[in-house]
């Protein structure tokens, strides 16, 4: 059965990998292009709106997604029917109230590119719910499928709309499609989606993922807000690209965490043997990702942005410290367990600890300042995490991680990184950047090679 156990979660993870990977390129090329084709105001203008998008979808959905991962729709179901009036008052403000504010208040929006936005965040949310739903049901084949040809047509809307000009409400516009027609592929059946989960749990657990999901999407965003609030639209666009946490991260975190809460369910004596499965399939990435970073992050970002962005140089810097985090899902145990408690206490704690490193680093530091608080913040949380996961489990924190085996990658890839760079730095300075990805190929090679074998 562990045999089997291993295998669907690896399959099933890497459907989701591959899915976001596809995803992770289409931003990413985007993200590059428009920085370079887009005037510095109307990059931050862009953005801006999906800064927007990203903190109002989270209010409107309030965890929907994460409690269909972990409950179920016939839980959600059984509960929505008891509490009908209640239910239909409370999903009303939290999706109507946000749009509002983002059609008035938006700021830098005209009405019309306003109204476009709105109407994307709505097409994206139920593209969401159908890809949480399809997941539930085991269909991360069809998740992937979907996507491939969704992330095509996402590309495609970006690069055909600076044709005949750019212009970010016609964007908006062909994005929506875009979205529909994912959730349409994606065709929502909740057949299979079931759970035993008593629909009063379901509502506590519902309202404590949605604070949840809510706190965690504004403090990854906070940060930006703040500047777009006090600062112009050109030094958000340069703090953005320079904070902006390469999301290939929190991709495969994120995918990993799925497959995780859905296994647990099913197995759920099944948590250590997970978390260690997790970290033993992200670490080496990570880790060969944040070496390679680490030497080489002036050059690699001014190879993405151009020098027109050099001023976020030392934002990029702090931020990739916060890199060796992302080798697991610190919360899907938690969630699996209906422990959701916990994870809101971890979020109010790094908002808290976020507060006072404001408080104290933003006027020496300035912006730098404000992103080495959000990292710095981010490691505690990590480590609440682990202490009560390890609690839950009936096991001590030292055991949670393979802790020998990653401290040993960590600095073997730190070492050769270093030795690496130095070289090519003194024999053919030009070249060091270049040296670093082949040997981030070579060792990637080597870790995932070395898995694969073992596995065989």
């Amino acid at each position: 059965m562990q045999n089997k156990l291993n295998g669907d979660f690896f399959s099933q993870s890497l459907h989701l990998i591959f899915s976001n990977f596809l995803k992770l390129f289409s931003q990413i090329a985007v993200l590059i292009i428009y920085s370079r084709m887009l005037s510095v105001a109307d990059y931050g203008k862009y953005q801006s709106g999906w800064l927007y998008i990203a903190v109002i979808s989270s209010v409107s959905l309030f965890g929907l997604p994460s409690l269909i991962l972990s409950s179920g729709i016939s839980g959600i179901t059984a509960f929505l029917s008891i509490n009908k009036k209640r239910s239909a008052t409370v999903i009303s403000l939290f999706t109507i109230l946000p749009l509002l504010y983002l059609f008035f208040f938006g700021k830098n929006f005209n009405n019309e590119e306003a109204f476009s936005l709105c109407i994307l965040i709505i097409s994206q949310n139920i593209s969401i719910v159908s890809e949480a739903v399809a997941v539930k049901n085991g269909n991360t084949k069809k998740v992937l499928n979907a996507n491939i040809l969704i992330n095509i047509l996402f590309f495609s809307s970006h690069i055909l709309i600076l044709l005949p000009g750019y212009s970010f409400t016609y964007l908006m516009w062909s994005l929506n499609v875009v979205f529909i027609l994912k959730s349409f592929l994606l065709n929502i059946n909740s057949a299979n989606a079931g759970s035993n989960i008593p629909a009063k749990t379901v509502g506590r657990q519902w309202t404590l993922l949605g604070f949840i999901d809510v706190i965690n999407i504004v403090f990854r965003w906070a940060d930006k807000w703040l500047i777009l609030l006090f600062l112009s639209i050109t030094e958000f666009a340069v703090y953005f690209n320079g904070a902006y946490e390469i999301p290939v991260f929190l991709l495969l975190t994120g995918a990993v965490g799925n497959i995780m809460i859905v296994r647990l369910i099913n197995f759920p004596q099944s948590g250590k043997e997970l978390l260690h499965s997790s970290v033993e399939m992200l670490a080496p990435f990570v880790f060969v990702s944040f070496s390679f970073l680490l030497f080489n992050y002036s050059d690699f970002f001014l190879l993405l942005f151009s020098d027109k962005y050099a001023a976020s140089v030392p934002i990029f810097f702090i931020a990739i410290f916060v890199l060796p985090v992302r080798i697991t899902n610190y919360t899907s145990i938690l969630q699996s367990l209906q422990r959701s408690d916990i994870i809101l206490k971890g979020t109010l704690l790094e908002l808290i600890i976020v507060i006072v490193l404001l408080v104290i680093l933003y006027p020496l530091f300035k912006m730098e300042g404000i992103i080495a608080s959000f990292v710095a913040a981010t490691w505690f949380q990590a480590f609440y995490y682990l202490r009560n996961t390890s609690v839950l489990l009936n096991t001590s924190i030292k055991n949670i991680f393979p802790w020998k085996w990653l401290f040993t990658t960590l600095i073997i890839c730190i070492l050769v990184f270093a030795t690496i760079y130095f070289s090519a730095k003194a024999i053919i300075p030009a070249f060091k950047m270049y040296a670093g990805i082949t040997t981030a190929v070579i060792l990637m090679i080597y870790f995932y090679g070395r898995k694969f074998i073992s596995s065989l």
